[in-house]
């Protein structure tokens, strides 16, 4: 398969663009079917399709709740997680083995300069009792790259939970906006585009008519000491600016901190939006799942049982001078709808079939619907005609061999 892309990619050069972003959009789909065909029940992920349905149609299908049982794979899982941890050690002594070979040969290699050299490059006299210590020039500046560090490694963790679907949902989409790159830049005439800009900017800019602007270019460099002393004015206004918009965002900071100190207690938290843990947790084979199972009620008991739910308020304040906690609705059901999870509405009753979906929700899905039918229509129905085109010529032309 390689060697066709590679094949098409270099004979087609317009199509690079869409054969990368499909390739990172099917590395994520591997990565993921790997993830499926893992015997570990908790390790596993909807499938693409899946996520698309919902996306699409507002249906979970295979996205309800599975039920796992005790010990299920558990002999197929521990097998594979002591095959992988194996190979996993395997490597690691190889690559230890071999750091520590090239140690051993960079240090006899030091000695060897060490005792060749000897003090021919400093002879002066050397001061050896030093109480400073070594670290504290440098400590200024160890700390900023520490806090780089941090990001980096999270950035990296975070990365690494989206290409092993961890986070299904984003990797859903990141999946889903790659391909969709992948059409969109296969439809468009990449040869064209860059012909014309090349010309719109080669005409454009390095014509002779470009003489006609040095009379102007001359004129705007005699006023330059009126112009740099306006963009210093300009400057100091935006650094003040800056500073203004600093000193209040830290002024919110700590008047929100101490609120939610009065509010909820003296110690505060900061909960991650991603996973960015080091180590993935996951269940022990002795876990279980059961799917809850939601009885079907009329539209009268299911208002009142959304009415009457228990909401969590939560620690967002608001409000600039006497910060408050943010009041939340008292019931989930929409303005203007009688209940939020219409789906649990039971079979025959008033409002049943109607779906839990929005007016909003309900035009996405019309307009992606149509994109989708748009693409098809440009883009598989003509290769789909000339393949059979060329499928039939092939087949009469071997005919009349």
């Amino acid at each position: 398969i390689n060697f066709l892309v590679g094949i098409i990619v270099v004979e087609h050069p317009h199509l690079f663009p869409s054969v990368s972003f499909f390739s990172m959009g099917w590395l994520l789909i591997t990565t993921r079917d790997f993830k499926t065909e893992y015997p570990n029940p908790w390790w596993r992920c909807s499938s693409f399709i899946d996520y698309l349905l919902l996306l699409i149609l507002g249906k979970t299908g295979t996205l309800c709740p599975e039920e796992i049982n005790v010990n299920e794979n558990a002999d197929e899982a521990k097998a594979r997680d002591e095959y992988w941890e194996k190979l996993i050690e395997r490597e690691e002594k190889n690559a230890l083995r071999i750091r520590m070979e090239i140690a051993e040969e960079q240090r006899e290699l030091e000695k060897d300069l060490l005792e060749a050299r000897g003090d021919a490059e400093d002879i002066s006299t050397k001061v050896t009792n030093l109480s400073m210590d070594p670290f504290f020039l440098v400590k200024p500046y160890l700390y900023p790259i520490q806090q780089s560090l941090i990001q980096i490694c999270n950035a990296i963790r975070f990365a690494r939970n989206i290409l092993l679907w961890e986070e299904s949902h984003y990797s859903f989409f990141i999946a889903l906006a790659l391909f969709s790159l992948a059409a969109v830049f296969l439809l468009l005439p990449w040869i064209f585009i860059f012909r014309w800009s090349a010309r719109i900017l080669v005409w454009g800019l390095l014509g002779p008519w470009m003489h006609y602007l040095d009379p102007k270019l001359k004129e705007e460099k005699e006023d330059d000491e009126a112009l740099m002393s306006e963009g210093r004015t300009k400057r100091k206004m935006e650094r003040d600016a800056t500073l203004f918009q600093a000193r209040v965002q830290n002024e919110n900071a700590r008047k929100y901190r101490d609120f939610k100190m009065y509010f909820f207690g003296k110690f505060l938290v900061r909960v991650p939006i991603f996973r960015v843990d080091r180590y993935l947790d996951l269940p022990l084979p002795s876990s279980s799942a059961t799917p809850i199972e939601q009885k079907q009620i009329s539209i009268g008991e299911l208002a009142i049982e959304e009415a009457k739910s228990d909401y969590q308020v939560g620690q967002q304040l608001i409000g600039a001078m006497i910060p408050k906690i943010r009041e939340v609705p008292k019931t989930l059901a929409p303005i203007g709808q009688p209940a939020r999870h219409k789906s649990l509405i039971k079979v025959g009753g008033l409002g049943a079939g109607i779906g839990d979906d929005s007016a909003m929700i309900a035009y996405i899905k019309i307009g992606s619907m149509a994109m989708v039918s748009a693409l098809v229509s440009y883009f598989v129905v003509p290769l789909t005609v000339r393949a059979i085109t060329l499928i039939s010529s092939s087949c009469q032309v071997w005919k009349e061999l």
